[in-house]
């Protein structure tokens, strides 16, 4: 994951100044907390507060932004099959689909894992059917049934 050089240093100021702030509230309000003792499992500061200096740790020293490789599922040609023939597809476009997305690892084209087959192929289904034409607009970029429902609306208008 890339992070534009600026905007990390924005976000690193940004939580080195809640982080101290949250530090300064809970060292100001310690003796309030359980009668003034401090708990065993916590010697000094809350899991969350804890937690919250860790991320800004690891942030710091860029142990946060390794890439682990997007690992897409695998499907078989009899799961394409069984799921083509439920949403209607054709054998042709099923296994359009299959040669397609299996040789690219069953990524899509942005680099992202096909995580749902279903919709997948059903997205893919709508893509290759006729295209409905769109209904024919005039020069004022208004459908026909679009006029006639004005013209309906200023005809019954006094």
């Amino acid at each position: 994951m890339m992070i534009d050089p600026q905007l990390r240093q924005r976000i690193l100021r940004s939580l080195r100044w809640l982080v101290r702030d949250a530090q300064y509230r809970f060292e100001d309000c310690k003796g309030d907390l359980e009668g003034g003792s401090t708990p065993s499992y916590n010697p000094g500061y809350s899991p969350e507060l804890k937690e919250a200096m860790m991320l800004l740790e690891d942030l710091e020293q860029g142990t946060m932004l390794t890439d682990a490789p997007i690992r897409a599922h695998t499907y078989t040609e009899d799961e394409c099959m069984d799921t083509g023939y439920t949403l209607g597809m054709k054998i042709r476009e099923i296994i359009e689909f299959y040669t397609k997305y299996g040789s690219q690892g069953w990524l899509l084209g942005n680099g992202l894992p096909i995580v749902d087959l279903r919709l997948a192929m059903r997205q893919w289904h709508l893509r290759n059917q006729e295209d409905i034409p769109e209904p024919e607009r005039n020069q004022h970029g208004k459908t026909p049934r679009q006029l006639e429902i004005e013209r309906r609306n200023s005809d019954e208008s006094p």
